[in-house]
C-alpha cells in the first residue's frame, strides 16, 4: 500500500500491478486481524483514483462472506463511489441483477449509497440497463431459459415450489405488457401474437394448481 501510495499520479504497469498484488493478498488474507488492520490504515493513504483501474475486480467481490473484508470494502467503493459515481453505477447495477442472492444484495446496497448523492444518475443506469438487457436477451430465449430450469428443479429434485418460483414471475413479467405497448420490440410483439393466448392458459393453470397446494 505504501509502495500504491508513492507510485506516481499516472498509474504505471508497475503500480497497477502492485495494486493486482495487493488485492490478492488481501481477499486471501483479509480475515486475520493483523491484515485487515493494516489494510484499513493502508487504503486511507491512498488516493481514491487509484482503484478506478481495478473497478472490476472489486466489484466482483462485493458478497464475500468474510464480514471484516466486505466491510472494508464496501467502505471503499462508497467512497469512490461518492467522488466517481460514474465509474460504479454501471457495473453495480449489472451486478444487482446477478442470480446470486449474496452478490444481488451487496450491489443493491452499494446502489442505495449511490443514490444519496447521484440519484439521478443511477436511474438513468437503471433505464439504460434494462434496455439493453431488453435488447440482448430475447424472450424465446429466457423462456427456454426458465423452463429448462424449472424442468430440472421439478424432475430432477421433486421441488414443486422452487418450479412455482421460476415460472411464475416470468409469466407475470410477459402479462405485464400488451402487444404493442410503448417501449416494446417488434420481436416482443411478434412473440406474445405467437404464443400469448397458450402462456395465459398456462398462467391460468399454475395459478390453480398454486391455489391447490395452500388449501391443503
Amino acid at each position: 500500500l505504501k509502495a500504491i501510495a508513492l507510485g506516481t499520479k499516472r498509474v504505471s504497469a508497475t503500480v497497477m500491478q502492485d495494486i493486482l498484488n495487493f488485492l490478492t493478498v488481501w481477499f486471501r488474507y483479509g480475515h486475520l486481524p493483523e491484515v485487515a488492520s493494516a489494510v484499513r490504515v493502508g487504503v486511507q493513504q491512498v488516493a481514491p483514483e487509484t482503484w478506478l483501474g481495478v473497478v472490476p475486480q472489486l466489484i466482483a467481490r462485493i458478497h464475500t462472506s468474510e464480514t471484516a473484508t466486505r466491510t472494508l470494502l464496501h467502505a471503499l467503493l462508497a467512497d469512490l463511489g461518492a467522488r466517481h459515481p460514474q465509474a460504479l453505477v454501471y457495473p453495480l447495477t449489472v451486478a444487482s441483477r446477478s442470480p446470486s442472492e449474496d452478490r444481488k444484495r451487496a450491489a443493491e446496497s452499494l446502489v442505495q449509497s449511490l443514490r444519496v448523492h447521484s440519484g439521478k444518475l443511477v436511474e438513468q443506469a437503471m433505464l439504460v440497463g434494462e434496455q439493453l438487457i431488453q435488447v440482448a436477451v430475447i424472450w424465446h430465449e429466457e423462456c427456454h431459459e426458465k423452463l429448462e430450469d424449472a424442468s430440472k428443479i421439478y424432475f430432477g429434485e421433486g421441488n414443486v415450489v422452487g418450479m412455482l418460483d421460476i415460472l411464475l414471475p416470468l409469466h407475470e413479467k410477459i402479462r405485464g405488457v400488451g402487444v404493442g405497448v410503448t417501449g416494446r420490440t417488434a420481436m416482443e410483439d411478434q412473440f406474445l401474437r405467437l404464443y400469448g393466448e397458450e402462456l395465459e392458459k398456462a398462467y391460468g393453470l399454475l395459478n390453480r394448481y398454486k391455489s391447490t397446494m395452500s388449501a391443503h
